[in-house]
């Protein structure tokens, strides 16, 4: 009786395998389409971002002062600065990541 249970267990335990066209061998293009996808990500990234670190400062000025082409001016002007000046920066990191990402 025990030996007809042992049977039984043997013949439910079934092996998987992975199918071919999921390993990387079977299709060469899955590669090249990873670093195109990488490499387009990253430059629609930085597209993204450095759009809005430009726009920034047209839609949000900076305070009377501050001069952000020189590291001096702007570190003698981040005491005027409020929350609202970091917004676009933020954004722009923010949305450039996320808009690299979905590539």
């Amino acid at each position: 009786m025990s030996d007809e249970t042992n049977d039984d267990n043997s013949a439910q335990i079934k092996t998987t395998t992975t199918p071919e066209s999921a390993s990387p061998e079977a299709d060469p293009n899955v590669i090249k389409w990873g670093i195109i996808a990488v490499i387009v990500g990253v430059v629609t990234g930085s597209i993204v971002n450095m759009g809005l670190i430009l726009i920034g400062p047209t839609v949000i000025p900076l305070p009377e002062g501050v001069d952000n082409s020189t590291m001096e001016s702007l570190q003698a002007g981040m005491d005027l600065m409020g929350p609202k000046d970091f917004l676009f920066p933020y954004l722009a990191h923010a949305l450039g990541t996320l808009v690299g990402a979905f590539f």
